[in-house]
């Protein structure tokens, strides 16, 4: 039985958490694979140098940062955020330029344009990043329920007692999908007294071609749409999910 039929068999909601970054890597997206309800952190703090406003793609080789401009205080959170600069254009043309080799430049181009038409309407970072990442997540056709933290109004705002919090307002008797790299913080003797099963995402990065050059991976996905087109990218990020 894979795990799929296995959550639907034990009837428990899989539930993973994560504030909305930027054209994310297909790490990303592999989570969401894995899960039923997607919930983003949109009332989550903005923190400056981080992938909510920014990611990395590849130019000549090497990778190189595509960042939103954001200035705001401290303290403020994602949905209060907005771009301080017009940025859609200006990242059209450096993805144009850095891509412009690659065997799907037109056309990813052209959904690029698509999706940003639409997002940049939004007044904040989190509402654009939410946006593409929607829109990306239909094009690579992941069916998941997105559900903002924001709306669920689960009060508390320290790290592991909000994730339980949200998971149960989800399912009582829930798994919360954890990334990899949280273990070594999470407390799991919270999520079970709670009554929740904790996971693990498991994702092995494919390794694809991106030209001539050696492979960098941990790029924003749109790197490898650009190489390989949406429908083998999506092939790709299901081949590189454990379930």
């Amino acid at each position: 039985m894979d795990a799929v039929a296995a959550r639907l068999f034990s009837c428990m909601t899989v539930v993973a958490i994560h504030q909305p970054n930027y054209f994310p890597w297909l790490g990303y997206f592999s989570k969401m694979l894995q899960a039923d309800v997607f919930i983003f952190l949109d009332d989550a703090q903005y923190t400056k140098n981080s992938y909510i406003n920014r990611v990395q793609v590849l130019c000549n080789g090497l990778p190189k940062w595509l960042t939103i401009p954001v200035r705001v205080p401290l303290g403020t959170a994602i949905r209060d955020a907005a771009p301080s600069a017009e940025w859609v254009e200006a990242h059209l043309d450096r993805l144009s330029n850095y891509y412009q080799m690659s065997a799907n430049h037109g056309a990813t181009l052209g959904a690029l344009r698509e999706m940003f038409s639409a997002a940049k309407s939004s007044g904040n970072i989190a509402d654009i990043n939410m946006r593409l990442i929607r829109q990306t997540a239909e094009r690579l056709g992941i069916k998941v329920d997105f559900q903002l933290a924001s709306e669920l109004d689960c009060g508390d705002k320290r790290a592991d007692d909000r994730l339980v919090k949200l998971v149960r307002t989800i399912d009582p008797a829930g798994v919360y999908l954890s990334g990899a790299g949280a273990s070594s913080y999470q407390n799991p003797a919270k999520f079970t007294a709670a009554g929740l099963d904790l996971r693990m995402t498991k994702f092995r990065h494919p390794i694809y071609s991106q030209g001539e050059q050696s492979f960098v991976p941990g790029l924003s996905l749109i790197d490898a749409v650009f190489w390989h087109g949406w429908e083998r990218t999506g092939a790709m990020l299901r081949a590189g999910t454990v379930q």
